[in-house]
């Protein structure tokens, strides 16, 4: 046998080799994520009731769109927890000025899962005002919950935002099963 048959037969052996191996698949669940929404739900209320009895330093706020709604004779208007977001006032601006549903804001913004990854922010490493590059949108233009909170902004607060999964993505996959939940907000 020449060192050419040698070579053919031992390619020709670890190619069948390849070939015949078959690939295991893990049946094994990631369970990180399991139970995302029923996780979610129970922080987001513990969070409610904490805001709830706290008022010096949160506010509870119902969906922008549901506020000024009224009740007709034969509707009695009812909202769940998901309905709210929990907003806990870090500073607070001095502004007298809202924000309205019409303007654009100039806003920095960390986004952090329940189990405290940060998903998302419009600065890198320690927050600085010299570095930090701020999102300018209009306030109706991102999810829900954020614009709720924004509304009840003034131009200089800085908010630790809590946001039940329905008023952030709801159920739908934005690249993790862990739903974004609190966010922190700087207004500008």
């Amino acid at each position: 046998m020449n060192l050419k048959n040698l070579k053919y037969y031992m390619f020709a052996g670890m190619m069948a080799m390849v070939s015949l191996t078959s690939c295991s698949e893990d049946t094994d669940e990631d369970t990180t994520y399991a139970n995302w929404q029923e996780r979610n739900v129970k922080a987001f209320s513990d969070t409610l009731k904490i805001a709830r009895n706290n008022t010096a330093d949160w506010k509870v706020l119902l969906k922008y769109s549901y506020v000024g709604q009224t009740s007709n004779s034969t509707n009695k208007l009812v909202y769940n927890d998901e309905d709210y977001i929990a907003a806990r006032v870090l500073k607070s601006g001095t502004d007298t000025m809202r924000v309205m549903s019409t303007d654009s804001v100039v806003v920095h913004y960390a986004g952090y899962l329940i189990n405290g990854h940060c998903f998302n922010k419009s600065w890198t490493g320690k927050f600085s005002e010299l570095t930090a590059r701020p999102s300018k949108n209009s306030v109706l233009g991102f999810i829900d919950g954020f614009s709720t909170a924004l509304l009840s902004m003034h131009k200089g607060d800085e908010w630790e935002v809590y946001i039940p999964y329905s008023l952030a993505y709801g159920t739908s996959d934005q690249g993790t099963k862990a739903r974004p939940h609190i966010f922190q907000l700087i207004l500008h």
